[in-house]
């Protein structure tokens, strides 16, 4: 507050790491007059003092994540995010940061990830026209193939093809950016029909589908596929979950024929489901695939783990 004070500042956006990011929703949620945007970082909103009101529905938020984190569990922002949707927030995104760990992310790669998403969060609240195509600018000139956050792109789009304060010339660019991304979410849908989402298939789902939902969350084009398979997704979840905690409940016991049984059977039944394809618990399959006769692991479990999770890590490479 002293900072806006001095500075005359017209708008601040805060980016959180970790512990930091916690804080940083904390404190947009307590003193929402002062902040238009949010972009937490390896984060999540556990804490009770988060405050989810109407008083900050101006605000733009983002809840970034590496899907890999060792240090504060990934699940933790899809959760957030939620929390958010439920709270009826109107510009709250996800980004998950494929097979990127817990460190802070400007660049994971040639990509300023952070800056991508600092850009979204202004763009979405900026009534100046200059700073609007500043942002999308920012935001649509990087490369597919250093990772373009697509789906950062068409919610922004989107906003300024509707928007009364942009420029016509913005506009017209917004609205191409939005044929764009929709038409390049439906090649994947092309690519995705060739697989059964309820069956493994080592050739065409397996690893594409969990990615490509993650990366074009409010994209129309991934939308209606995640309708279309939303039951079975549910399902795999729900059965997966199951010998999920059995696998952590032999963990804790140090049983480690135990916990690969209910490791494997756990992905066997959701393969799609992000928390079997978490880097330390793939680790751990591994490591007790190597020592099978000495921690005499049973047949059918082994059998199951070279004809799904060999494929699986060889898809994630």
């Amino acid at each position: 507050m002293e900072l806006k004070k001095s500075l005359k500042l017209g708008a601040t956006y805060i980016y959180g790491h970790s512990q930091g990011s916690f804080f940083a929703f904390i404190y947009a949620g307590q003193f929402p007059e002062d902040v238009q945007g949010v972009v937490g970082h390896a984060s999540g909103t556990i804490y009770p003092d988060t405050r989810k009101t109407k008083k900050g529905h101006h605000q733009a938020l983002v809840l970034m994540h590496g899907t890999q984190d060792p240090v504060v569990p990934y699940f933790q922002s899809p959760g957030g995010y939620q929390g958010y949707l439920d709270a009826k927030y109107p510009m709250v995104r996800l980004r998950s940061l494929e097979g990127w760990n817990h460190w802070p992310a400007e660049h994971n790669g040639p990509v300023p990830h952070t800056s991508q998403q600092l850009a979204w969060c202004e763009g979405m609240t900026t009534t100046d026209p200059e700073r609007m195509e500043d942002c999308f600018d920012f935001l649509a000139s990087c490369k597919s193939k250093e990772r373009s956050d697509f789906a950062a792109v068409y919610v922004l789009a989107k906003h300024l093809a509707d928007s009364d304060t942009a420029p016509d010339k913005l506009k017209r660019r917004a609205a191409a950016a939005l044929k764009t991304v929709d038409d390049l979410a439906a090649a994947h849908v092309k690519a995705l029909e060739k697989a059964d989402l309820a069956q493994f298939e080592a050739k065409a789902g397996v690893g594409h589908a969990p990615m490509y939902l993650r990366s074009f969350m409010d994209v129309p084009a991934r939308e209606e596929f995640a309708a279309k398979w939303s039951k079975v997704l549910e399902k795999q979840e729900k059965e997966a979950a199951k010998q999920y905690s059995k696998y952590w409940k032999a963990m804790n016991k140090g049983d480690k024929d135990k916990a690969f049984v209910a490791g494997v059977a756990a992905f066997k039944a959701g393969h799609i489901w992000q928390r079997v394809t978490d880097r330390i618990f793939l680790e751990n399959l591994a490591a007790w695939r190597k020592d099978a006769k000495n921690l005499r692991l049973p047949k059918k479990a082994l059998k199951d783990y070279d004809k799904y999770l060999k494929p699986m890590n060889k898809a994630l490479k």
